[in-house]
């Protein structure tokens, strides 16, 4: 989750959407046609699902059974095509649609307190029932949010000396999730891009209200942001506790450079 997602006032339970005016982020040498061999022998279908599962797998009795496919998931097609509100009820409907669709980009969304691809069912009782329950806690680290210290590119640039400032990043965050928060189920991922994404996968995680997790991504702010006067005033609280710890990293960075 970043700065301005978060001043902006982003609904963190909803799916994460397409920004319009982004374009399409395909590259010119993507082939289509390798994407069809990776959905077919490589994509790791029972792992997802056992994954955003969370032991609701239909295997103990005391499982819900319909956790599953309360899940929204959103499939990008060729053309930008948007398809919002996909469910499944196991891993074999999951992977039979996306090698049907074979969609360019596949995000996760929430938990939905009924069957989203049904919503409109519900939407007819009258009654506001369709509402997400449970969603990751988030992060979205891009290293464009560093152009203010990085003194190698700026932008869509990125080169070997940016990464340090990601893996410092990664360890600050990771160490305070875990250290002030209680955190224990931490997935880090690369982006595909030029970031890294964080998903918090802990119970009380996906539970979060939206004013909490706006509250824990303002906890890792090290300054704000006065658009007024178009200015960063930095802040003397913070996750950082012991920064000897990232020594190793600041020896690899380096510097600014004439």
């Amino acid at each position: 989750m970043t700065r301005d997602e978060v001043e902006n006032g982003r609904d963190d339970m909803e799916i994460d959407g397409v920004d319009p005016n982004q374009g399409n982020l395909i590259s010119d040498g993507f082939n289509a046609n390798y994407l069809k061999v990776y959905y077919a022998t490589l994509f790791p279908y029972s792992d997802v699902f056992k994954w955003l599962s969370y032991g609701n797998d239909g295997k103990h009795p005391s499982c819900d059974q319909s956790y599953f496919g309360r899940r929204e998931f959103s499939f990008t097609l060729d053309n930008d095509i948007y398809l919002r509100f996909q469910s499944f009820k196991t891993a074999s409907e999951l992977e039979n649609a996306v090698k049907e669709k074979c969609p360019f980009k596949i995000d996760i969304g929430p938990v939905y307190s009924v069957d989203p691809s049904k919503r409109h069912a519900y939407a007819q009782t009258g009654d506001n029932i369709f509402t997400p329950v449970e969603r990751e806690l988030i992060f979205d680290i891009d290293i464009t949010d560093y152009d203010d210290v990085r003194y190698c590119c700026s932008g869509a640039d990125v080169c070997r000396d940016c990464w340090p400032l990601m893996t410092v990043a990664i360890k600050v965050v990771d160490t305070a999730l875990r250290d002030d928060f209680g955190f224990n189920h931490i997935l880090w991922v690369f982006s595909g891009r030029r970031g890294v994404h964080c998903w918090v996968c802990d119970a009380k995680a996906r539970r979060l209200a939206n004013e909490q997790r706006s509250a824990i991504a303002e906890y890792f702010h090290v300054y704000k942001v006065i658009p007024d006067q178009k200015m960063l005033l930095p802040l003397l609280t913070g996750p950082i506790k012991d920064v000897s710890q990232f020594d190793p990293f600041y020896a690899t960075f380096p510097g600014e450079r004439e």
